[in-house]
């Protein structure tokens, strides 16, 4: 489903209230619904779909205001809940994710941290045997001295083996210049490629996606103004090119509140906030 427009209604305190998604008749596709404690924490997430179907999330915090369990269940089966409670370090990082599934199923998603607290191995363990090893590897990660991530491996669940990985790279200023994707571990010469470059201030200018085995090239390239807004993108897919141009409202504070985007010399899309100042 593709939505086109969006109202997002905020608290005094900056976190959100409602917000709503349309489709292209404007007819309400789906409503989302935020309740908070008095800590800011969010404690309530009721994603409210147009039956009038609905997916509840509940989330409950410790002293320290991190999460320690979250619990979720459908309106059509609400007697079929899911539970998750997580496991925390002294730093607050989430070591172990104890599930509970709608089926009953148990078991626990682990990460094994670095000395920075990265990720660096996530797998299953499961509590009741499912497999003849109990834990059945998700992903394994790399990170450069800067802490980004550079490598992922992606484990198959039921072999327990690795099939595709994926590799970044980054330039002087930790942007994100380059990242390969493997579909096949072992063939090293069938991947995708998307590349990233940027001007001086760090906003990205073009990006392109290549195929070594298929005939993909596609392209975005963006102009920014003085301010550092997106006024123009020309997009290029499938050999077609499209252009899009964005017009800018302000009010006296220099906050926008009406985007005009153009595609092709047509007015299609406008956002428009307003903007309640305390």
């Amino acid at each position: 489903m593709s939505y086109i427009n969006c109202e997002i209604i905020f608290k005094k305190t900056g976190v959100k209230e409602k917000e709503f998604w349309f489709d292209f008749s404007n007819e309400l596709e789906r409503t989302f619904l935020y309740s908070y404690d008095e800590n800011k924490n969010l404690i309530e997430l009721k994603e409210v779909y147009w039956d009038d179907e609905f997916w509840l999330t509940k989330f409950h915090y410790n002293k320290k205001n991190r999460p320690i369990v979250m619990s979720y269940y459908y309106s059509d089966e609400p007697n079929e809940f899911s539970h998750w409670y997580f496991v925390l370090d002294k730093n607050g990082n989430i070591i172990e994710t104890r599930i509970i599934d709608e089926d009953g199923e148990d078991y626990s998603l682990i990460n094994e941290l670095n000395t920075q607290g990265k990720t660096i191995r996530k797998y299953r363990k499961y509590i009741q045997l499912k497999f003849k090893e109990k834990e059945r590897n998700l992903f394994e990660y790399d990170y450069d001295k800067n802490g980004n991530k550079i490598l992922q491996l992606n484990y198959n669940e039921s072999s327990n083996k690795v099939y595709s990985k994926t590799v970044w790279k980054y330039d002087n200023q930790n942007n994100l210049i380059e990242m390969k994707r493997f579909g096949i571990m072992n063939d090293t010469t069938d991947y995708k490629t998307d590349k990233y470059s940027y001007n001086d201030k760090g906003c990205k200018i073009y990006e392109e996606e290549t195929a070594t085995k298929d005939s993909i090239f596609n392209s975005v390239k963006t102009f920014y103004n003085q301010d550092d807004y997106i006024i123009k993108t020309i997009v290029l897919e499938n050999n077609k090119a499209k252009i899009l141009d964005f017009k800018y409202k302000f009010d006296r504070k220099g906050n926008w509140t009406k985007i005009t985007k153009i595609v092709n010399g047509k007015s299609l899309y406008v956002w428009t906030r307003k903007i309640k100042y305390y």
